[in-house]
């Protein structure tokens, strides 16, 4: 049977350090935090029917992928050598313009090994591909894993990841960066018809927060739209995030529409308020002014949503899914589930 594929870029020390790398680990790359590796994650296609996102999770963790980690190459001749950056992005790109495929970066949250996230990222393209609305574009996903230290250890551990989180916004800025040269490229083939999206869970955002500082260090001006959707899950940031310019409001310019999922029974985000001494969170009760946000800034409340991990890890609800989904075909909401009471949609 064919390999099913996932694609991935960390700033993770690779295991072993050099060649025949087989995992990435929970500190920064040896060379410094902003030291990208990319490569792809390959899993025989297992022929099985799995019911939903989180069977497929569940079986991916039990069977580790291979991984293809990009050396740099030398090319025929006197050319320079072919980077892992442009390994990856090629193939992306030869996609969008045959295929017409979009393509959704993942970035994880808290508490999350290399593994894990690939494990997360597999589900994520297994539904988006199979589970989508009639029309749907396929979807390449692509995980962006940082340090996390995996592990559920109160204070030390919450307190390392979002160190490392803040420390990663550098590289994940990069990559965006690397991502809108990308896409002026393609702009020039009529024929291309991929999108780009984004999709950051839990501290997750808070990378996302530090990378758009990065980015906007680099490009003072308006920033270009990257981004076709924007989905901010289970956000592990201020309430008003999106409200401030040092924070988040910026990536409302990057995006044609950002989409915030919130769950008011999110018992981490709870706990983050509570014990790491945080000021209400996004993720839980949604966006603290709704009133001062762009009109492309959508809000759906899954507090209603009955999952197995009800809480922090129903990203991968199916009904939350299936929302993401039709989010990401690009159509307007509509009235079903909209409640005019709280200015946001219902699921």
């Amino acid at each position: 049977m064919p390999d099913v594929t996932v694609s991935f870029a960390t700033n993770r020390n690779p295991l072993p350090r050099e060649r025949n790398i087989r995992d990435f680990g929970v500190e920064f790359n040896h060379a410094r935090p902003d030291e990208l590796r990319y490569g792809k994650a390959l899993l025989a296609d297992p022929g099985l029917a799995f019911d939903d996102a989180l069977a497929v999770e569940a079986w991916v963790r039990g069977h580790a992928p291979r991984l293809e980690v990009f050396g740099e190459r030398p090319r025929k001749g006197a050319r320079p050598p072919v980077y892992g950056s442009s390994q990856l992005f090629d193939k992306l790109q030869a996609l969008m313009r045959e295929k017409g495929r979009d393509t959704l970066i993942y970035v994880h949250g808290y508490n999350t090994t290399f593994g894990e996230a690939l494990a997360t990222a597999y589900g994520l393209q297994w539904h988006l591909r199979t589970r989508g609305p009639q029309g749907m574009r396929p979807c390449n996903v692509v995980l962006f894993s940082w340090p996390s230290d995996g592990k559920m250890t109160p204070f030390t551990a919450y307190r390392s990841d979002r160190d490392d989180a803040e420390l990663t916004g550098r590289a994940l800025g990069r990559m965006l960066l690397r991502i809108g040269s990308l896409l002026k490229e393609v702009a020039t083939d009529d024929a291309c018809d991929g999108r780009v999206h984004l999709m950051c869970h839990s501290m997750g955002n808070h990378v996302l927060e530090h990378a758009m500082r990065a980015v906007h260090d680099n490009l003072p001006g308006r920033l270009p739209r990257i981004f076709h959707e924007v989905l901010l899950l289970a956000s592990d940031v201020d309430a008003d995030a999106l409200q401030e310019v040092s924070k988040l409001a910026l990536v409302a310019n990057l995006a044609r529409r950002v989409t915030v999922y919130h769950n008011r029974r999110d018992a981490a985000l709870a706990t983050s308020d509570l014990t790491k001494g945080n000021p209400d969170r996004l993720g839980h009760a949604g966006p603290a002014n709704m009133a001062l946000l762009p009109a492309k800034v959508d809000v759906v409340d899954c507090t209603a949503v009955r999952h197995p991990f009800p809480h922090h890890g129903y990203h991968l609800a199916t009904e939350v899914l299936a929302d993401v989904a039709v989010t990401l075909g690009g159509e307007p909401r509509g009235p079903a589930g909209w409640n005019p009471a709280h200015g946001r949609w219902v699921l």
